[in-house]
């Protein structure tokens, strides 16, 4: 199993393509969430710094990833929507 953010496209169809040459197989699991509820997890997130969350994420930081991000679409992905 590998956890990663997988942010961009290219970066998974390179992990896809490494895996699946190793004889392994796939599962995109994509956990879908809007921006409000990222913000209100990192708002909850940040009251507390420690060795899982060493640093504040401030709302710069998370326009940057959010805007960054290339949604899986088509890529045979299994959407999970955050609540």
């Amino acid at each position: 199993m590998i956890d990663f953010s997988f942010w961009s496209k290219e970066n998974r169809d390179f992990y896809k393509a490494m895996i699946e040459k190793a004889g392994g197989t796939v599962e995109l699991v994509y956990m879908k969430a809007s921006k409000e509820i990222l913000r209100k997890r990192l708002d909850k997130r940040n009251l507390f710094l420690n060795a899982n969350s060493p640093f504040i994420v401030t709302n710069e930081i998370l326009e940057h990833h959010y805007e960054g991000f290339q949604e899986p679409c088509g890529e045979g992905e299994i959407i999970i929507l955050q609540k």
